[in-house]
Parts: C-alpha cells; structure tokens; sequence
C-alpha cells in the first residue's frame, strides 16, 4: 500500500450550528488533526484523517472500489464502540439532510471500526451528479444514533480530498486491463443471471476456532467478465474479519456467477467487471 498525503488548500473553516435540528444531546466536535492521506490498493482507493486526540480520536475514511458517486464510510477509533449496537445510526456530509445507515461493526488491531455502507456526499437521491463546487461547500461530518452523543468531524472542505478520490479510481480500472473512457461509457454493466445471493452457501464457511468462531467478515471482491458473460478472475478487494473467508469467497463465487455481458455505447458486447460484497 503506497500513501500520499493530500494538500488541504483552504483554512480550516468555522463549523456552522446544525441546522433547524433538536440536539437533546451533547455534539462533540473533533478538529482534523492531520492531513488527508490517499492510499491505492490494487483493487481499491481509500482517503482518510484523523479526528481528536488521544483516546477520543476518530479516522473518518472514505472508500472506492471503482469510480463512482458513492463510497462506503468507515469510522475507527474507540468513540465509535457506543455505536456498534444501536441503530439507525444517522449521518451527514455539510448541513444537508440527514441518511440514515445500518451499521454493522468490526476492528482493527483491537481497535473499534464502524462501516456504515455506501452513501452519496448529497443524500438527496434527486441528484444525479455531485458537482466540485458542492464538494467544496462541504465543511463536516456529523453522525449520531438514539440515545447516544453526536459527533461533528471539521473536515475543512472536501474538495481536495475527493478530486484525488476519483482521480485515484480512474487509475485504478486502467490498472486492472480496462479502459477506463469506454468503461464510463457503457450502455450497461455486466448483470448477474439469477440471484447472487446464492452464490454463496452455508457450506462454505471456513471452520474456525477460538475467537474467530463469533466474528462475521465482510469481504469485497472484484469479478471479471469476459465477452461471453463468463467470470473469468476473482479479487478480494477489502476484507475485515480473518483472512480464512478469502479462499471461499474466490473459489465458491466465481465458479457459481454468472452473467450477461456488458456492452458498449454501439451495443457490441465487451469484457468488464461485477463488483459486490459477501457477509461471511
């Protein structure tokens, strides 16, 4: 994993009052306490910082896996460990309307790691596109959950951050053999044939013991498809939880996947790629 810390090119700004909500409880607001860092994996992009100090510091980090509007949020840090069992949990990028998340919780070297799924820095679904100026209006991060304290991250804006996001998943796809212009352009992805649920079974689950046997991994995994619709290599792209769930998930899913093909923007049918998750 190589790192390269982003330049923040605007003062931290003052974060403003939230707006128009009840707080019936205490917001704990964390300074960023050290720069954007944007890490490239092989199969996936990641950007992240420091919140707070001490045993009160919070890593918000952003992940893609492909260029995209969404990302999925991880928040890491032992704050985050009241949160690991309540939900909803809600959250915000700026002052816009509030998303609502499933959370579903892990670690990191014993250290709580809270993954709060895939979302937009605009939760309006009327939006189609996110614009570098919205990106630059975006100043925060908030998250809170019933019962529970609120928490304001002072990202300072993320226009920055983002621009080498989504330069970072353009170089990401050129990497894997595709290119990236005509993978943009597709008249549509490759499309699973039946339910891909069932691509995974009971069965397979690795056997494992002492402390693992109660822990659940969630594992994220890259299928090529060729011309054909046939699943041609399998790639681990994230995983939490122990690395025993990386053979079935490759072995088991990409001998049971099938699909359509993708095809172009003239309806010529072309090679690509199927992402998703497994929840072992």
């Amino acid at each position: 994993m190589r790192a390269m810390a982003v330049a923040a090119m605007m003062a931290l700004l003052t974060q403003p009052v939230l707006a128009a909500e009840v707080v019936p409880y205490k917001v704990i607001e964390l300074p960023r306490t050290g720069q954007w860092v944007l890490n490239l994996d092989d199969d996936s992009c990641s950007i992240g910082a420091a919140f707070g100090e001490g045993d009160g510091q919070i890593v918000l980090k952003l992940l893609r896996f492909e260029p995209s509007e969404n990302f999925e949020i991880q928040l890491i840090g032992r704050p985050v460990d009241q949160f690991m069992r309540v939900e909803p949990i809600k959250l915000r990028f700026g002052e816009g309307a509030f998303d609502e998340a499933a959370a579903t919780g892990g670690g990191v070297n014993g250290i709580p790691l809270l993954l709060l799924g895939w979302h937009r820095l605009v939760a309006d679904p009327r939006a189609l596109a996110i614009s570098p100026a919205q990106e630059a209006a975006i100043t925060s991060f908030t998250f809170r959950a019933p019962s529970r304290q609120w928490y304001r991250l002072a990202t300072s804006s993320m226009k920055n951050p983002l621009a080498a996001l989504r330069d970072c998943t353009t170089d990401l796809v050129a990497s894997w053999g595709f290119d990236p212009v005509q993978q943009a352009g597709l008249a549509n992805k490759p499309q699973p044939v039946g339910n891909p649920q069932d691509w995974a079974k009971e069965e397979d689950i690795p056997t494992v013991t002492g402390d693992l046997r109660h822990n659940a991994a969630f594992v994220n995994f890259r299928l090529d498809v060729d011309e054909t619709g046939k699943a041609t290599a399998c790639h681990i792209q994230a995983l939490v939880g122990a690395s025993v769930y990386v053979k079935p998930t490759c072995d088991k899913i990409a001998a049971r996947a099938q699909f359509t093909p993708a095809h172009d923007a003239a309806g010529k049918a072309v090679k690509s790629y199927y992402l998703n998750r497994v929840v072992w």
